[in-house]
């Protein structure tokens, strides 16, 4: 996560420079599996939601001081949804068991 939020800066898909959402999509993804794998090493719902959205805010702080990346609020809006979805995730595996 590191090396694509502060290092890389071109898109994987030359295409998707040309899809002004599909970073966010992007960012929901990796955070949702950031607190997944979190998840997995604490079985701490609230604190794998916690530390994937604190660690998101943390890269953009770093993409906001460097001079070739930019600070943006939705990318952290994103970031928060995707390691969220570590809730849904638990409450449909809490069901699909009864």
């Amino acid at each position: 996560i590191f090396y694509f939020s502060v290092l890389y800066s071109k898109p994987l898909i030359p295409e998707q420079a040309k899809i002004s959402f599909f970073d966010k999509i992007e960012h929901l993804v990796v955070y949702f599996l950031l607190s997944f794998f979190i998840y997995k090493s604490t079985n701490k719902t609230f604190l794998s939601i916690f530390l994937a959205g604190f660690y998101g805010i943390f890269m953009e702080a770093l993409q906001y001081t460097t001079p070739y990346r930019t600070f943006d609020i939705f990318d952290i809006a994103s970031n928060y949804l995707g390691a969220f979805f570590i809730l849904i995730f638990n409450i449909f595996k809490v069901k699909s068991r009864k």
